[in-house]
């Protein structure tokens, strides 16, 4: 490419001094060896411009590039940082709820101890009514026994005695 430069100045350079010839007797001179190495560091720079450009331009393209893969990384990271603070905070939830069941859970089983506690000593108090109850009934029948007992006596006297006043 270098090379193609370098001749295409050669040609324009040629058909420049071939109009010379015609138009000028001054210019009817063969080109000079500088000025063909003015025309080659010519189409060298030119070459090295082309080069350069391409290059900031490629270096361009990379540093947005790097830019959009930096940006697109960040928007990860806070994303992921998101769903992190996020799933913290219903495990917090999740934490407490279960705290708050487990305390439920225990109060209710106190509760549950509680009233099987007074309904034991209920149904203590009951039996210990019904034992004295019975205590009292098997009392009560034997002073009933004992009163119809001492009644059949007496009533057998006064038999005995009516008999004795009759006889």
């Amino acid at each position: 490419r270098k090379q193609s430069a370098s001749a295409e100045w050669k040609q324009s350079a040629m058909r420049y001094s071939a109009q010379c010839m015609r138009y000028s007797s001054s210019c009817s001179k063969p080109w000079p060896a500088e000025r063909d190495q003015q025309l080659d560091e010519r189409a060298s720079l030119e070459e090295q411009r082309r080069a350069e450009a391409q290059r900031n331009a490629v270096q361009e393209q990379l540093q947005q590039a790097m830019a959009e893969r930096d940006q697109q990384h960040a928007a990860l990271l806070e994303e992921q940082r998101r769903a992190e603070a996020e799933r913290d905070a219903v495990q917090q939830q999740l934490q407490q709820a279960t705290a708050e069941r487990d305390q439920q859970h225990e109060a209710s089983l106190e509760e549950q101890r509680r009233l099987e506690a007074e309904r034991d000593a209920v149904q203590q108090q009951l039996q210990q009514l019904m034992v004295e109850r019975d205590h009292g009934h098997a009392a009560s029948l034997e002073e009933q026994r004992r009163a119809e007992a001492e009644r059949d006596a007496v009533q057998e006297q006064l038999q005995a005695a009516a008999a004795a006043s009759h006889g």
